[in-house]
């Protein structure tokens, strides 16, 4: 089990040296793959923007959008660390709870 947290979370015992949250692999797992149901839900928004970006030129956008295109045409969803790495730019995770996801294309889900 990998948890991300702050190297001095207990640098003298019993006292705490920060206040991040520590959060486990297998949820930022299933952030990304609900963030990818998101994106299927709404292909119609995406198609556009991708088809802006052929028209553009913008030929490093037109990557990104086609590999997650093709991400999002798959009917089920299990999570490969692989494809996660060609398409997810970062995760932002708000003290206030909410999470942003943004994609290397540009396009960004908020749960």
């Amino acid at each position: 089990r990998t948890v991300w947290q702050c190297n001095n979370h207990y640098k003298v015992k019993g006292q705490i040296g920060c206040q991040n949250n520590h959060i486990v692999e297998a949820t930022l797992e299933m952030i990304f793959l609900r963030a990818v149901e998101e994106l299927q839900d709404n292909k119609d928004l995406l198609m556009a923007k991708w088809k802006r970006l052929h028209e553009e030129g913008d030929l490093l956008g037109q990557m990104y959008g086609d590999r997650l295109q093709q991400l999002i045409a798959h009917e089920s969803l299990e999570f490969d660390a692989e494809v996660m790495c060609q398409v997810l730019n970062h995760i932002e995770l708000a003290i206030d709870g909410s999470i942003k996801i943004v994609f290397l294309d540009g396009t960004e889900v908020t749960l």
